[in-house]
C-alpha cells in the first residue's frame, strides 16, 4: 500500500497548515505545518492528497427527498434543506452521503468561498487533494456511544456512520444535552470525549456519560482514522476529481484486454471475410469473362464484353441490327418471338456450345414443353430436341437443344 499525505484545512484560511506523511501501517514518516510562503518538502511535491477539512466547516444534516435519480437528487438537495441553512444556497456546496433506514439521505454542506479559497492555497503548495473529508467523520465510531474531539474554542462530536455536529465551548454542555434528548431512545450510553489539552470546568460537573481520555498528539490520531469508508467525501459535482487509484482501474483491466482481444478477432475476421468475397469475385469474373469469349471471342475484358452485349441487344430491340450470322444471338433472336407466345414457360438458363444453343425451361406441364418444341421445329431454320424432361412438386423443368442447319 502506498504512502499517504494528509492535510489538515482549518477553519482559518490564513492559518497555519498542518500536514503529514505517513507510511501504509499509519506510522509518521514525516509532519509540518505550513504558512502561506512556506513549501512542501520536495519529495511530496506534486503528492495526491487527503483533506481533513475542520467539522466547524461543515454542516452534517439529512434530507427527505422522494427520487430515485442521483441527477434529481443532487439538484433537489438545496430546496430541500434551504429552510434549514442560514446561507443562500447558491453560495453552498452540497455532498451526498448514503440513504439510513428512514429513507433519509446523508448530506454534507460547506461553502463554496472557503472551499475554494484552499484550493486555491493547496495549488499554491503544488498540491491536489483526492479526497476531502469533514473532521467530525474522521473521529472513530463507537458501537453504543458516541465520540467527541475537543479543540481549544471548540469541540467536535460524532454521532452516527455521517452524522454529527460541531459546538464552541460555551454552547457545548447545552448542544450536548440537546442532542442525548433528541436521541431518545437510540441516546449513546457514553460518550467518548478526546482531548490534548486540559478539559474545561464545566465538564467535570456534568451529569454527561463522558469518558475523557487524552491524547499524545491531535492530528497523528486524526490521520489514523481518516480511512473511514463511512466518511461523505465532499469532493463531488462541481469539485469531483478523476481518481489515480489504481484499485479503481485493476477491476476492469480485465474487461479492457477482453474488449481488445474482441476487436483484434472481429478485424481478423472481416479481413478474411473479405479476401473471401474479393476471391469469389474474381472467380466470377472469369466465369463471366470465359462466357462471353465464347460469345464474343475478341473481347478482351469482362467490361468490353459487356458493352457489346449490351449495343448489340440495343440494336436487337430497335430492329436495325445487324447480320449476326450463325451466332447464339441471331438463334435467340428467331425463337424469340415463339418463346413470348408461351406465356407459362419461362426461360431459366442458356449455355452455347459447338454452335447450338441448349436452353432450360420452366413450365406448369410436360405438355407444354413438348408443344414449346413443336413449334420450334416448325420454324425455318431451327432443329429443336427435348433433351431432358423432369415434373417436380411445383413445376416442370426442361432443356432443349436448338440446332441450325449448317449453310
Amino acid at each position: 500500500m502506498a504512502t499517504r499525505l494528509i492535510v489538515f484545512l482549518g477553519d482559518d484560511l490564513d492559518g497555519p497548515m498542518h500536514w503529514l506523511h505517513l507510511d501504509a501501517s499509519d506510522q509518521v514518516l514525516d509532519r509540518g505545518v505550513l504558512a502561506s510562503d512556506e513549501a512542501l518538502p520536495a519529495s511530496l511535491a506534486d503528492h495526491p492528497a487527503t483533506g481533513v477539512a475542520a467539522g466547524t466547516r461543515v454542516l452534517l444534516t439529512r434530507a427527505h427527498v422522494p427520487t430515485g435519480s442521483r441527477q434529481k437528487l443532487l439538484q433537489a438537495l438545496p430546496y430541500a434543506l434551504e429552510d434549514q441553512l442560514a446561507d443562500d444556497v447558491d453560495t453552498l456546496h452540497f455532498a451526498l452521503g448514503r440513504r439510513d433506514e428512514g429513507k433519509a439521505w446523508a448530506v454534507a454542506v460547506v461553502e463554496r468561498d472557503w472551499l475554494d479559497r484552499w484550493q486555491q492555497r493547496l495549488a499554491g503548495h503544488g498540491l491536489s487533494l483526492q479526497r476531502l473529508i469533514p473532521e467530525t467523520l474522521c473521529l472513530p465510531l463507537q458501537e453504543q456511544g458516541w465520540c467527541a474531539l475537543l479543540h481549544d474554542s471548540h469541540a467536535v462530536i460524532r454521532t452516527g456512520p455521517q452524522a454529527g455536529f460541531a459546538a464552541d465551548h460555551g454552547n457545548l454542555l447545552m448542544l450536548l444535552e440537546t442532542a442525548l434528548e433528541e436521541a431518545g431512545e437510540d441516546a449513546p450510553e457514553s460518550i467518548r470525549f478526546l482531548h490534548v489539552g486540559a478539559l474545561p470546568r464545566d465538564l467535570g460537573r456534568t451529569a454527561l456519560p463522558l469518558q475523557p481520555e487524552r491524547l499524545p498528539a491531535l492530528h497523528d490520531w486524526l490521520a489514523v482514522y481518516s480511512r473511514d469508508p463511512n466518511a461523505i467525501n465532499l469532493l463531488q459535482g462541481d469539485y469531483a476529481v478523476l481518481s489515480t487509484d489504481r484499485s479503481l482501474v485493476r477491476p476492469w483491466a480485465a474487461v479492457a484486454a477482453l474488449f481488445l482481444v474482441w476487436m483484434v478477432l472481429l478485424s481478423g475476421s472481416m479481413i478474411l471475410e473479405q479476401r473471401q468475397l474479393r476471391a469469389e469475385l474474381a472467380e466470377l469474373d472469369a466465369a463471366v469473362l470465359d462466357t462471353m469469349r465464347e460469345v464474343f471471342p475478341q473481347a478482351n475484358d469482362v467490361r468490353q464484353a459487356r458493352e457489346r452485349l449490351q449495343a448489340r441487344l440495343a440494336q436487337l430491340e430497335a430492329g436495325d441490327g445487324p447480320d449476326f450470322g450463325d451466332g447464339p444471338l441471331d438463334t435467340l433472336r428467331q425463337i424469340g418471338p415463339i418463346l413470348r407466345r408461351h406465356e407459362a414457360i419461362t426461360l431459366s438458363g442458356m449455355s452455347w456450345r459447338g454452335g447450338n444453343l441448349e436452353i432450360e425451361l420452366r413450365g406448369e406441364s410436360l405438355q407444354q414443353i413438348d408443344r414449346l418444341s413443336r413449334e420450334l421445329n416448325a420454324a425455318s431454320g431451327i432443329s429443336a430436341e427435348v433433351r431432358s424432361a423432369s415434373s417436380g412438386d411445383e413445376a416442370v423443368q426442361g432443356r432443349l437443344l436448338l440446332r441450325r442447319p449448317s449453310s
